[in-house]
């Protein structure tokens, strides 16, 4: 009877947070989308193209 009572409760509890999963609620809230574009634009503004250059900066700030 206990292993009953836990396979039900287990399952309610996965279709309860798939329902959650699905609420999409960052794509209506502007708050999240305005942090998620500035996410964005400095993560582009930080990108550098050429990794030797990134692994020689490293090493020069590291006194390697």
């Amino acid at each position: 009877m206990k292993l009953g009572v836990k396979f039900v409760f287990s399952s309610l509890l996965l279709l309860a947070s798939a329902a959650l999963s699905n609420a999409h609620i960052g794509v209506f809230d502007e708050y999240c989308q305005s942090k998620a574009m500035k996410a964005r634009n400095n993560t582009l503004k930080a990108y550098v193209p050429n990794p030797e250059f990134v692994v020689n900066q490293f090493n020069d700030d590291a006194n390697l």
